[in-house]
Formats: structure tokens, sequence, C-alpha cells
């Protein structure tokens, strides 16, 4: 065994320790415990409309713990199931840590999905809270489980207003009229942290229970598939509605205390140029078929532009 191979080992193994123990909580690893440099930058953001933001994990912390106080007011318990259904945004992840603060369990909804699919995982999973935005709201309201009353929605507004449907509140309203919760869930590392669902490619889309001893394998996949180290700028266009953007999008590179950036925008090759070159991104990952896109891009003025990616990879 080469010295490279027992290193990476010994590694795994130290990542085994870590996570597959008692007394621990995913929103710590991924988050709290990095709070030390307060400017230390968790998130980059940026919009189709220009509009630009960075949250440092210590900002990041803060406001999941006043979430996490009001989804804990209006029943929110350990082990129970919370969908989500945003795009890439500062919210997503603040919900994400508010969720995993409590010890409860995140459920992932892609932003394209139908009120017939939304239905069907939220029925099949017992969820009675999803966290959702004005875009996906009305996908919600026309679900059996909100219908039949089994539903309470937390909606990110540009207004402040409170809507007149039942069960239905306002996610920075709900952030800033919350008391924080200092004190995180302590779980086992066998513990659910994830419920995700298949794709339903074949028969009606399966459940699947992610523990979070899996940080585990999202922390060793960071450092030996993407090789993400300390001086690299990382973008993963993935989608944190599926598999690949949740676990190494919105959870692999905090967990290792470096940043992620969202994009939210539509998908267009002339973007991901403007993306790589303005912020300097040296590791970047992409689905296949989106450097196909970008590779055929007629325009030869973007390829001319200085970008910094030394590292490229794929999944999907």
């Amino acid at each position: 065994m080469s010295s490279k191979e027992t290193e990476i080992e010994a590694t795994v193994e130290k990542l085994k320790n870590i996570y597959d123990a008692s007394q621990i909580n995913a929103a710590y690893f991924i988050c709290h415990r990095h709070t030390n440099n307060e400017n230390q930058v968790a998130l980059f953001y940026e919009d189709s409309s220009g509009y630009t933001s960075k949250w440092t994990f210590k900002q990041l912390s803060e406001y999941s713990k006043f979430l996490a106080g009001f989804l804990q007011n209006i029943g929110v318990k350990k082990a129970n199931n919370v969908a989500v259904m945003l795009p890439k945004c500062p919210e997503i992840i603040l919900s994400a840590l508010s969720i995993w603060h409590l010890g409860a369990v995140y459920i992932p909804l892609f932003t394209a999905f139908g009120p017939d699919a939304i239905d069907y995982r939220l029925l099949d999973s017992n969820c009675n809270v999803v966290i959702t935005d004005e875009n996906n709201y009305h996908k919600i309201l026309e679900t059996n489980a909100y219908k039949k009353g089994l539903l309470k929605i937390i909606t990110v507004r540009k207004s402040t207003d409170e809507q007149n449907h039942k069960n239905s509140y306002n996610f920075w309203s709900a952030i800033n009229t919350s008391t924080p919760i200092e004190k995180y869930e302590l779980l086992e590392g066998n513990s659910p942290m994830i419920l995700i669902y298949t794709s339903g490619t074949t028969g009606t889309p399966k459940g699947v229970s992610v523990p979070i001893k899996a940080l585990g394998s999202f922390e060793a996949y960071m450092h030996f598939g993407l090789y993400l180290d300390n001086n690299d700028n990382y973008w993963n266009m993935a989608d944190p509605g599926w598999a690949y953007g949740l676990y190494y999008n919105l959870i692999g590179a905090m967990l290792i205390g470096k940043s992620t950036l969202f994009y939210n925008a539509p998908f267009k090759p002339e973007n991901v140029y403007y993306i790589l070159k303005k912020y300097k991104i040296t590791n970047f990952t992409t689905a296949p078929t989106a450097y196909r896109v970008i590779k055929a891009l007629d325009d030869k003025s973007y390829k001319k532009d200085k970008i910094y990616v030394n590292k490229a990879s794929s999944a999907g």
C-alpha cells in the first residue's frame, strides 16, 4: 500500500469515529463549529437580477437558531420530518440548519415538482411542515396534504405580509419574532438527518433515509473525490433538490469549513463563464450535459476571458 493510500485509509477511519458516534448534531458539524472566525464566509450568493450577498458561518448559525425556535413553537420535534422546497438561496441553508439543530429530518423537494409529486412525498413521509417560496406556494396549497389540514407552510416572501391561508407563516417574520434556541439536539450517528426520495423512474419514488454518520462519507468525497483544499474557490452547479447538490453543494463545502456558491439563475453557458471569472473559481463541478453546452458556446469572446479553474469534475 502506498503512503497516499495509507493516508486516505487513516483519514477515512478517523471520519468514521467522528461521525458514527453518540451525542452529535449535524448543524454543529456543518456550521456551528466554524463560527469562531466571525468573518469566515460560508456562502456567496447571486441571482439573475445581479443581486449579491455573502453570509458568514456565524450569521447562518445565529439566524438558523431563531428559525429553529419558530419551528419548535409550531410543533417540530426531534425525528420529525420537515420538507423544504426552495431554489438555491440563503434561506435553503437556514432551513436545513434549523431542522438539523432540532434533530429533525430534512426532506428535499425539487422546485420543478408539480402538486402530485409534492403530495406523494408529503403524505408518504407523514410530513406536516413545509418551507417554500412565493413561486411554489400555490403548488403546496393544491396538495391533498394541505387540503386535509395536515400541513403548516412557511413561505419566503419579498414582503412581510402574512398569508390569509390557514397555517401559513412568513419565513422572515418567523425569524424576526422568535426566540433563538441555543442548545442543539444531540443524537446518535445512526439517527436520520435526511429523507430523500428517488426520482421514480422505476415505479413510485422511494424514500431513502440518510443518517448523520453519512457526513463522514460527504467529507471524504470533498477531500478525495473533489480535492477541495484551502486555496480553492468552489462552485458546484447541482441543485440541492437532489442528492448531489444537497450533499456536495449545500453540505459538503461548509462541512469542512469552506464557502459554497449559489447562483440562482437559469442555466446559460454565458452565465457560467461570468461566474467562473467573477468569483475566480478554481474547483468546478457540474453535470456532463452542462459541460457539453458550455463547450459548444459559439461566442468565442467568452472563451478568451481568463478563468482560473484547475480542477473540474462531473457526476450524473
